[in-house]
């Protein structure tokens, strides 16, 4: 396999890790009839989600650094994960987490799990924190960072695009389950992808490439046959 400048970007709830670390937040902090009105918008197209998880952040009148690492620490790797990191950087391939989540939580997890060496650079929506309230502060901030009509807290695509631009490659892979991981897979040369992604007909059957977990990835990559 050819692995110069071989760019990988993943998706992190769902994918890099087994649960969506945003549903487990709000699910401890607010009840379900406030969550799934706003979820079911974002599902339909009528929101984004910036305003989704704007708005659920908006519900939300308590929450310190300590109740997020709280949740951060219950968080589980997909299996297969770090063996798979490892193997990424044996061949100098460069690995990013393109997420809609929140920082303080992905990198809590990279902490925990001694994985923040194997990837180059992450991708995410931002929390901060003033006393016990926390503030979101969407990734795509500026207007011309979304193709989206400004509605991505973290548009996806962009970021992608503007990576694979400045590298100058068109080995990508991207790995992925869900609706936002649609027009950033477009993006890329092969998609590894999972639950609804895989099912999404906007992907080209050539492109994508089924997987359970990252063991299964690893044999791929191990094969040679991406």
């Amino acid at each position: 396999m050819n692995n110069s400048q071989l760019m990988i970007f993943c998706d992190f709830d769902g994918t890099f890790i087994k649960e969506d670390s945003l549903d487990v937040l709000f699910e401890r902090y607010l009840p379900q009839c406030e969550i799934t009105p706003l979820e079911s918008k974002w599902k339909n197209g009528i929101i984004g989600s910036r305003d989704c998880i704007s708005s659920l952040f908006e519900k939300v009148h308590k929450m310190t650094k300590d109740d997020v690492y709280f949740i951060a620490d219950q968080l589980t790797l997909t299996d297969g994960l770090s063996e798979f990191l490892r193997y990424v950087s044996s061949i100098n391939a460069k690995f990013y987490i393109i997420s809609d989540g929140i920082d303080v939580i992905i990198n809590r997890v990279l902490k925990n799990n001694d994985l923040a060496n194997y990837v180059e650079k992450t991708y995410s929506n931002k929390l901060r924190f003033d006393k016990n309230l926390a503030r979101f502060r969407p990734h795509s901030q500026s207007e011309d960072f979304c193709d989206h009509e400004r509605k991505c807290a973290l548009c996806k695509q962009t970021v992608v695009s503007r990576i694979i631009n400045n590298g100058g490659t068109s080995r990508t892979i991207y790995i992925g389950d869900g609706k936002s991981d649609v027009n950033v897979a477009l993006e890329c040369e092969k998609v590894f992808a999972t639950k609804s992604l895989l099912q999404d007909s906007t992907i080209p059957e050539t492109k994508k490439i089924p997987f359970n977990d990252f063991t299964t990835i690893l044999k791929h990559f191990e094969g040679e046959i991406i």
